[in-house]
């Protein structure tokens, strides 16, 4: 069978155990609140799925839920934030941070998630939000979906959520450097407006650098399978389903030659329409301002 012929094959097994239990899988569909997913989980699909093959949910309400991520978060957050603060010589006190419900739902693990907000109106708050609360509907599709599809429910989620507090206090950090450059506003508001190239263009490079930093400049397995080649098909077809990947791909290389030096480069040359056409020539471009 062709490569091409499993990829339809395995999208079409996606499409249909979402159709199934009730949930969308992960689309280039806008986010009308503003807010920033990190990085999608990755669905591993079974499709023969039997009785004695299913997890008994370990949480039954969303209380139990929402008390099993504030107590995670609670346990986690200043290690793991120093973690990749440290590991980066970052010196820069560590974000605030909060818990929020998710009430707007676009795949199957919408419960779950966080965002960094770096200002409330005017007000610079410099806080992540975690996604701890949703309404019982949401709540029993997530864990359906998720005692179908995982073996340990409760320690996949650990590792999101050790994920969810790197890749967010990168956020934090890559926002405040730009607002002391002279980069206010950073993070570019997306709304229901915003055409999916916008989305790309606003949002590639920080979510490479928050992945970037989040996996210590580890490719993940998923961006290991994409290359150059793919960030002509996003543009082309208008799908930002790899966006975290891309932008983790496209980052790598000026990050590895310089960290300090690529973080402040690509704050100063945010993504142009222009550039979308030709993005690694952004990349070369870059690296050649680090080493001259």
């Amino acid at each position: 069978m062709s490569i091409k012929s499993i990829l339809k094959q395995n999208l079409l097994k996606l499409v249909l155990t979402a159709t199934i239990i009730g949930c969308n899988p992960a689309s280039n569909q806008k986010n009308i609140q503003q807010e920033r997913a990190v990085e999608r989980p990755k669905v591993n699909v079974k499709m023969d799925v039997n009785s004695r093959d299913i997890n008994k949910p370990p949480w039954s309400t969303v209380s139990e839920y929402d008390e099993f991520i504030r107590s995670t978060v609670d346990n986690y957050y200043d290690s793991d934030v120093r973690d990749i603060y440290n590991f980066y010589n970052i010196k820069r006190d560590l974000p605030k941070y909060g818990f929020k419900s998710k009430e707007t739902e676009f795949i199957c693990f919408d419960c779950e998630g966080a965002i960094y907000k770096e200002y409330f109106g005017s007000t610079y708050i410099d806080s992540i939000y975690f996604y701890s609360t949703c309404s019982e509907e949401m709540f029993n599709k997530y864990i359906g979906y998720s005692a179908k599809n995982k073996e340990d429910i409760k320690e996949e989620l650990t590792n999101r959520i050790h994920h969810y507090i790197k890749h967010e206090s990168a956020h934090a950090f890559y926002s405040e450097l730009g607002r002391r450059l002279g980069k206010t506003h950073l993070f570019k508001t997306i709304s229901d407006s915003t055409s999916t190239l916008e989305k790309i263009q606003y949002t590639l490079v920080e979510e490479g650098v928050a992945d970037y930093m989040a996996y210590k400049g580890e490719l993940t397995w998923s961006a290991k399978r994409l290359n150059d080649g793919n960030f002509k098909e996003m543009i082309e077809n208008e799908n930002d389903s790899h966006l975290y990947e891309l932008g983790f791909l496209l980052i790598k290389p000026i990050l590895d030659t310089n960290f300090e030096k690529g973080i402040k480069e690509l704050i100063r040359n945010p993504l142009t329409k222009k550039d979308l056409n030709d993005l690694p020539g952004y990349r070369e471009k870059r690296i050649e301002n680090i080493i001259k």
